[in-house]
């Protein structure tokens, strides 16, 4: 009887083994779970964040760019206003030169 005892209590203990053992596992997967979740949201907040940035760098970049080139415009109207004036002031010492000989 008391074999059939310790035989009863031992199978009760290896249920709730069993089962611990089970609730575990499930625990285990939820945990997996849980953090590929975490992963992919982090993931996509960064991506975003990414996204974010990498376009305000672009239109910053397409500002610096336009910018470049209205100063270059400008630095060739300027060059151009000089030479004009080069040749204005080269066309007078030309012609004054003439008649005073």
């Amino acid at each position: 009887a008391q074999r059939t005892g310790l035989a009863a209590a031992a199978a009760a203990q290896r249920q709730r083994g069993e089962a611990a053992a089970g609730q575990l596992a499930e625990l285990a997967s939820s945990q997996e779970e849980l953090r590929s979740a975490l992963l992919r949201d982090v993931v996509g907040a960064v991506q975003e964040m990414l996204a974010t940035r990498l376009t305000a760098l672009g239109e910053s970049v397409t500002a610096g760019v336009a910018s470049a080139a209205g100063a270059c415009s400008s630095l060739a109207d300027e060059a151009d206003a000089a030479a004009a004036a080069r040749r204005l002031v080269e066309q007078r010492a030309t012609d004054g030169g003439g008649e005073g000989g």
